[in-house]
């Protein structure tokens, strides 16, 4: 049985206009073509070849009218002059002077690296920087543009800032290959420390590591920080939030966080607690609770410290994010680990 002529174009789907294209071309100019196309590609264009040996003579005129259209449309329009003379140029002369005339071009017209720089932190940037000789650091700063330059310069100290800029000012000109090649170094750098990168949540584990120390030299610490980064010292200050500062918690913000406190980690977790603190959890229970509970902790005896820690710190984290979706109200830090 013949398949239905197709009589309208919107019928086709991609690979079959393809197909269709494919046909009606030549051999040879069909050939240059195909190479271009991936194996899958072919195998589906293959495939709806053999779906389309009836559609109207109109429907093939149109497809190919349309192609023709889009073709013109694509080497007549470039997406801009820069583009073009990035990407094209250099490719209507051969051999060496090809090669000079787009290093020479990009080195004039090419925002790509500055681009790549503006897209990475600039502490990150002049980290990556400080491996670097002297000249390779003022060569890409030059290169990086001004704006870029003037954040990075921001994260060095002060010395380095005057050695920098005035190695930078004493460059007038530079070739094309050393300036790709220091381009190459600092994009091979800050790609390399991307992928090695190990997230740290550095405040959150200063603020535990604070929390167990005693009070006063926890306190020592954060006046110091304070005298310097103001603003650091209070965001520790309010994220030190120590296991034994739940005993100051009101009863109704202690009921909200004992809805989702696991009952293994609370039951570890109040080992070795001090009886303020155990009233503070059970008062807010049912008394069969409270007793079922203090039972269990008296039943499991002795726990590694470590594993005791953890429960604690589980139940601090859920009292944090309680406290920072506004569901809970805590107290300031204070208060001392076990």
């Amino acid at each position: 049985m013949l398949a239905a002529m197709v009589e309208d174009a919107d019928e086709l789907s991609g690979p079959q206009r393809a197909a269709l294209l494919l046909m009606y071309l030549d051999h040879d100019t069909a050939k240059k073509v195909a190479v271009h196309l991936t194996r899958a590609d072919l195998h589906e264009i293959g495939l709806a070849m053999a779906t389309v040996n009836q559609v109207s003579e109109s429907v093939i005129e149109f497809i190919v009218g349309e192609f023709v259209t889009d073709l013109n449309r694509t080497v007549m329009l470039p997406a801009s002059g820069a583009e073009f003379a990035l990407k094209v140029l250099p490719d209507l002369i051969e051999g060496e002077e090809s090669i000079a005339l787009g290093s020479s071009l990009r080195r004039a017209l090419s925002t790509e690296f500055e681009q790549f720089i503006n897209g990475r932190a600039p502490a990150a940037v002049a980290a990556a920087l400080r491996d670097e000789h002297m000249q390779v650091q003022a060569l890409a700063m030059l290169l990086m543009g001004p704006e870029n330059a003037g954040k990075v310069l921001e994260e060095i100290d002060e010395e380095g800032r005057r050695r920098i800029v005035a190695r930078m000012a004493k460059i007038e000109a530079v070739t094309g290959d050393a300036a790709e090649e220091v381009e190459r170094a600092i994009r091979d750098a800050l790609t390399t420390e991307a992928s090695q990168q190990l997230s740290l949540a550095g405040v959150e584990r200063a603020a535990k590591s604070l929390g167990r120390l005693e009070a006063l030299d926890r306190q020592s610490v954060l006046d110091l920080i304070a005298t310097d980064e103001p603003d650091l010292s209070e965001e520790l200050r309010r994220r030190l939030f120590v296991f034994d500062d739940l005993a100051e918690v009101p009863d109704r913000s202690m009921q909200v966080l004992l809805r989702g406190v696991p009952r293994e980690a609370l039951v570890t977790a109040l080992r070795g607690a001090k009886r303020k603190l155990l009233d503070a959890f059970t008062r807010n229970m049912s008394s069969r609770a409270a007793r079922d509970l203090l039972e269990e902790i008296e039943v499991r005896g002795a726990l590694p410290r470590k594993k005791v820690e953890a429960a604690r710190d589980e139940i601090v984290e859920s009292a944090r994010r309680l406290a920072d979706d506004g569901a809970i109200a805590m107290p300031g830090g204070g208060g001392d680990m076990l």
